[in-house]
Formats: structure tokens, sequence, C-alpha cells
């Protein structure tokens, strides 16, 4: 969610942030520790179906960002279940570099992994948009490998398949000294926003003095 507010101004976390409906905070300065506040206070209000369409935005996004690219591709949730992936890996990477390297599979989620969020096939139908409307910047293959996953919903447990999902935890708590700063950072951020249509006001009164003269 960080991350996410901090490039709302950017035109794809805008589309995919409106295509599957997820709430971004306002950020109204660039101190970080007022943006983790901001964004923990608003994680904090949503529900796990919002918190959860807000890491798929992210994923997406990441996602298409990485693959439109020419890199080679590795795809970690195929390390477990397809030796012969994992063989043609190692074989590429000590043919790119001259050495050798053993991939470790992935392994499985632990036992009682927190059931799937409310609505995931609906999100994961809402990143499948967002992911079409996108495939101009992606080829085929790739954008076929970020479909079977989106698509694929939920693994055998009942957990996400797309891997990263997990339960927001709170940050640290702030030490005095860094708690008088954020409220420094925020009066002024009030004052600044408070004064602006003054500024204007200044502005308009000066310039019309001005062609008066």
């Amino acid at each position: 969610m960080l991350v996410l507010a901090r490039n709302a101004h950017h035109p794809q976390v805008r589309a995919a942030a409106a295509t599957l409906g997820v709430s971004l905070p306002a950020l109204f300065s660039t101190d970080m520790d007022y943006a983790v506040e901001t964004c923990w206070r608003h994680i904090r209000r949503l529900s796990l179906a919002e918190q959860y369409r807000g890491f798929l935005a992210f994923w997406t996004l990441c996602a298409v960002a990485a693959l439109e690219s020419e890199a080679r591709v590795i795809d970690i949730d195929s390390m477990g279940t397809d030796p012969a992936h994992r063989l043609a890996a190692e074989a590429m990477i000590r043919a790119q570099i001259g050495e050798t390297v053993k991939l470790v599979p992935r392994t499985p989620p632990p036992a009682g992994a927190r059931p799937p969020p409310p609505g995931l096939s609906e999100a994961h139908a809402a990143a499948l948009a967002f992911l079409h409307a996108n495939r101009n910047r992606l080829t085929a293959p790739r954008h076929a490998l970020i479909s079977a996953k989106l698509e694929s919903h939920a693994g055998a447990k009942g957990a996400p398949l797309v891997a990263g999902w997990r339960s927001p935890i709170p940050p640290a708590p702030l030490s005095r000294r860094r708690m008088v700063q954020r409220c420094g950072t925020g009066l002024a951020v009030l004052l600044a926003r408070a004064i602006q249509p003054l500024r204007r006001l200044h502005g308009v009164v000066a310039w019309r003095r001005a062609s008066e003269r």
C-alpha cells in the first residue's frame, strides 16, 4: 500500500487501482514516517478482501513491469512441481555466467495457512482485466504466464496461488523525537493547505493592481 500510495500519480498505478477497486490514501507529504503511518492507519480500516485487492494490484503491476523486458524468466512457482523447468533454468544460468548453479525448489506453504480472503475470484477477474488492457506491453508467452497464475485463483491448500500474500504487520512504535518531528511535518502540511487559497487571492489582487497601473 505504501508503494502504491507513493506512486499514485503514475498512470499505470491509477489504472490498476481503478480496475481492482483499490482505495489509496492521499499523501500530503513526502516524509517517509508520515507516509508509513498514514498507510498503516488506512490499512487498518480496510477489510481483508480490500487488503488483498491492494496486494493483487501491486503484484500485477510488478509482473507486467518485470516481464515487459527481454530478460530471461525463471518461474519460481514451478521450481517445486516441474523438475524439468528447474534443470532448464540451471542450464540457462550456467550458459550465461559459466558457473554451475543448483536452484532450490520452492517449499510448500506451511500447514494451517490462512484461508483466501472473500471475493477472491472477483479480485482475480479484475486483475485479469487490467492485464488484458496492457496486453500490448507483453509478448504472448509472457502474457499467458501471468494470466495462468491469475486464472488459477487458489492453490491446493486454499491459500491464494499468487505468492507473497501476507497479513499486514504494524510498524514499530515511534520514538518520542520522531513523533514530534512527524507532528511538525503534519502541522506544516495542514498550514500549507490552509493558506493556499489566501495565496491565490493575493496573486489575483496583485495582478489586478498591476494591470490597473
